[in-house]
């Protein structure tokens, strides 16, 4: 599990209400997760989704964050706090692939995974595909998060002056 918080704040362009800029942000939110929930609760937004494509069979990260949405002097400003841990779809295809490889190494002439002359190759196996998982988590739990912020600057970009 990952926890972020980030803010930005912009001059806007015109005078434009707080519930406009909800409504972008829901737009784009949707465009890059699958969000199941997008709650308004006054002066902020409750989102809760999960990246990974649209259509994505594999969900990379489960989002639940809290978008603080502010409008001050002309100026719009985005305060976002949150988590992202690894998606139940992630952690269930890595697990199986795991498993898989178990199996595999039970046929004879292949992984040797019974503990009985088992060689450092064997070993070196299971390291680098434990590596590899661990990395490939991280790195989609990055990309959630670098998602959100891409979101935000796509509204700056929109409503900036």
């Amino acid at each position: 599990m990952k926890q972020f918080q980030f803010g930005e704040s912009f001059a806007l362009k015109k005078s434009i209400t707080d519930d406009v800029l909800k409504a972008q942000l829901k737009t784009r939110l949707e465009s890059m997760f699958k969000l199941s929930q997008f709650k308004d609760e006054g002066e902020s937004v409750m989102i809760c989704g999960t990246s990974g494509g649209k259509k994505a069979w594999v969900r990379h990260g489960a989002l639940t964050a809290t978008v603080d949405v502010a409008i001050e002097d002309g100026k719009a400003r985005f305060v976002i706090t949150g988590e992202i841990k690894p998606a139940n779809s992630l952690v269930v295809f890595y697990s199986l692939g795991l498993l898989t490889v178990l199996l595999i190494g039970l046929l004879p002439g292949s992984l040797n995974t019974s503990g009985e002359n088992a060689g450092a190759a064997d070993a070196l196996v299971f390291l680098v595909i434990g590596a590899y998982i661990v990395y490939d988590i991280e790195s989609k739990l990055r990309e959630a998060r670098r998602m959100i912020e891409e979101v935000i600057r796509a509204l700056r970009a929109e409503f900036e002056q």
